[in-house]
């Protein structure tokens, strides 16, 4: 059993939650941007982080930007 260790914080979960209010599949965010199937399942599961250069593809065709995409949640606030 392989296991997979999760990288790019909260990206992934953006990725997935933006794609799916869009009403768009992986596969035609993948053609849109002109990147594999595969690679941009990796990149929503958290198993691969996109070079900048494939991230501003995978943003404009998610009406985003890298830096929304790439934000760290805030952190709560301590009383």
């Amino acid at each position: 059993m392989r296991v997979t260790k999760k990288v790019g914080g909260d990206l992934n979960t953006r990725l997935k939650t933006t794609r799916q209010q869009l009403g768009l599949t992986q596969e035609e965010i993948a053609k849109k941007a002109d990147i594999s199937t595969r690679s941009y399942q990796q990149y929503e599961s958290g198993e691969r982080i996109p070079k900048i250069t494939t991230a501003l593809l995978i943003a404009r065709v998610l009406n985003s930007t890298v830096e929304e995409l790439f934000a760290e949640a805030p952190e709560p606030h301590k009383h």
